[in-house]
């Protein structure tokens, strides 16, 4: 207290902090559930001093202190000047805005440890399907304000029966899509849209024991048959009726020149409707007017038809299981729409190269600690509105404003329990429909 008897209010971009001596219950309770999924104190140090982050100590007496600060920082929107007075006034560190981006940038391969490790350990026995552990690919590209080119990319891996982050790169614009990247582990099926069909990438798949189920158009992956002949696929796809799916046992076509040969996959297809068809026609011509060049006629053939690549076997998947599971590629993108829209992840300051990539690496922690902190809340709440909630509990918790434990506590103003009282996880219909018809596969299969 002031001798006027009133608590001095430090604003940051329209937060208000309140200044004390010491750190309420509330806060460390808060604090408390975030530092419950990060490493012990003593590995948090060992890291630091070996990752050169905190071999010396001026101006910050601990790893855990400099990481809330680092945290606090990228995700809660403070700029440097901001967060470096934030954590002088709550006695977190003593550095001004210099010190602080030094720090940074000094942490950022102590930064991205702590990623893979969070990263590494989503669940200890995630939900199989088929006995396939299914993963999701894709990448998102975040390029700050004043960057020209096309950004930085985040290469990523996830489930989508727990909602959860399970490989993570971040490259810069020159980071291609490459299955090939990630480390995937035997009966791993991972999907992944028609930017990662590549015979190079398929074929790092198929030598780590693993399976693939990648959408492809009509030119960029070559086929053939099983004997090495030419594959009509215009001919073969001309058989199929409206809302008729087919498969064919094919092949990608041998690579020579780079080593590449040739990989058994089974061609899935589908014929969409009329009304589908002629949307996807209307957007492939209006890519063509706006890269200026003539759509191919094939190219307008193709787009009444969704085309699978997958070398998982028939006895495991049909062809429209496989369908099926291809529509939950979708969550990954509504994960990376979640990252931006709630947690700000694309949301940047800085604009040299390191201090880029030193921000976007905090700032990704923090939205996989928000991403874990969702996985433990109980069933019945939309995955968005918890995200939103969390994410601001979090901030909440690096900036010691309030408790966390009311979000994730049993009883929650936003929860509706359903009739019986119990609460059930929502899912979308396609994914609660595929599973259950796997699981009733599989109990005829085990009482046969």
């Amino acid at each position: 207290m002031t001798e006027a008897g009133r608590v001095p209010v430090v604003v940051f971009k329209s937060m208000k902090l309140l200044e004390t001596d010491d750190h309420c219950p509330s806060q460390h309770e808060a604090w408390t559930h975030v530092r419950a999924l990060l490493p012990t104190d003593r590995e948090l140090e060992r890291w630091a001093r070996e990752k050169g982050a905190l071999r010396r100590r001026r101006g910050v007496e601990a790893a855990t202190a400099l990481l809330r600060v680092l945290l606090s920082y990228a995700c809660c929107t403070l700029s440097l000047r901001g967060a470096s007075e934030w954590a002088q006034d709550s006695a977190w560190a003593r550095m001004n805005k210099s010190a602080l981006r030094g720090r940074l940038l000094k942490s950022t391969p102590w930064l991205e440890h702590l990623l893979a490790h969070l990263v590494a350990r989503p669940s200890a026995h995630p939900p199989l399907l088929a006995g396939l552990h299914v993963v999701l690919a894709d990448g998102t590209r975040v390029t700050p304000p004043g960057v020209r080119g096309s950004g930085w990319c985040i290469h990523t891996l996830f489930e989508p029966w727990t909602a959860q982050t399970v490989g993570l790169q971040l490259t810069d614009r020159t980071g291609a899509e490459h299955l090939g990247r990630f480390e995937l582990e035997p009966n791993q099926l991972v999907v992944a849209d028609a930017g990662f069909a590549h015979r190079r990438g398929l074929k790092a798949v198929a030598d780590r024991k693993a399976f693939f189920l990648v959408r492809t158009n009509w030119c960029n992956l070559p086929l053939e048959t099983r004997h090495g002949r030419p594959f009509d696929l215009f001919t073969s796809l001309g058989e199929l009726q409206v809302g008729q799916c087919g498969a064919f046992e094919v092949q990608t076509r041998p690579d020579k020149a780079n080593g590449l040969p040739a990989i058994p996959v089974r061609l899935v297809a589908y014929r969409k409707s009329e009304e589908a068809a002629r949307a996807a026609q209307r957007k492939a011509e209006a890519e063509a007017r706006r890269k200026k060049r003539k759509v191919d006629p094939r190219t307008l053939v193709a787009c009444q038809y969704v085309l699978l690549v997958t070398n998982v076997p028939k006895a495991k998947l049909s062809s429209e299981e496989l369908l099926d599971l291809y529509r939950l590629r979708w969550q990954i993108e509504l994960s990376f729409k979640r990252w931006k829209s709630l947690l700000e992840l694309d949301r940047l300051n800085v604009r040299h190269p390191d201090s880029i990539r030193a921000t976007l690496t905090a700032k990704l922690l923090g939205a996989l600690l928000v991403e874990r902190l969702v996985a433990k809340r109980e069933a019945g709440e939309a995955t968005w509105t918890c995200t939103q909630r969390i994410a601001r509990a979090v901030q909440q918790a690096l900036l010691g404003e309030q408790a966390i434990s009311a979000i994730l506590r049993q009883h929650s103003p936003l929860r509706q329990p359903n009739e019986s009282g119990s609460r059930e996880r929502q899912r979308p219909a396609t994914q609660k429909r595929l599973a259950h018809k796997l699981e009733s596969r599989e109990r005829q299969a085990f009482a046969a």
